[in-house]
């Protein structure tokens, strides 16, 4: 009861709250515009054998995705950092400490393309998915109703630009 509503990645505990999908992005594989990766289309995981790598946490979603299609294809990243946050490891990437598969979403809405940072598809697909959380059993005021119709057209214009660059999930 201390909230009205959340946005979270879809690895939480959904007990006791109502939980909804609210977006779903494909990961993309970011590095300095530098990096000798940056020359490709797609990057895929054999080309991950070897490279430093900024890594979300284990027991993230996208994180258990990768670690498949790793093991699939016999690669070995060096992974160097591991963080909660999609956009920490866009700034990992930034500072320069290896490449990093992230959610198209923090590369786009914080502009790191901007910060010297490049973006490349991500192939076999890796699908970030996030979820809007509400307190179950409770009615909603006209300020949530109105703040969620903000949310959802700001969703849907980043969902857009998203699957423009990068496809969908």
């Amino acid at each position: 009861g201390t909230y009205d509503i959340g946005l979270c990645a879809d690895e939480i505990d959904t007990v006791n709250v109502m939980a909804e999908p609210f977006i779903a992005t494909r990961g993309i594989c970011v590095m300095r515009s530098d990096h000798p990766l940056e020359a490709l289309v797609t990057v895929t995981p054999i080309d991950l054998d070897g490279v430093p790598l900024v890594s979300l946490s284990p027991d993230d979603t996208a994180r258990k995705q990768l670690d498949a299609a790793l093991r699939a294809a016999g690669s070995k990243p060096k992974i160097v950092v591991e963080t909660q946050f999609a956009a920490s490891v866009c700034q990992l990437v930034v500072e320069g400490v290896g490449v990093g598969l992230t959610n198209a979403i923090a590369f786009v809405s914080s502009e790191f393309e901007s910060r010297g940072l490049v973006a490349r598809a991500f192939e076999p697909a890796i699908v970030f998915r996030a979820l809007i959380i509400q307190p179950p059993r409770r009615a909603r005021s006209r300020l949530l109703d109105d703040l969620l119709k903000i949310l959802y057209a700001e969703r849907d214009e980043f969902q857009k630009s998203c699957e423009i660059r990068f496809g969908s999930a």
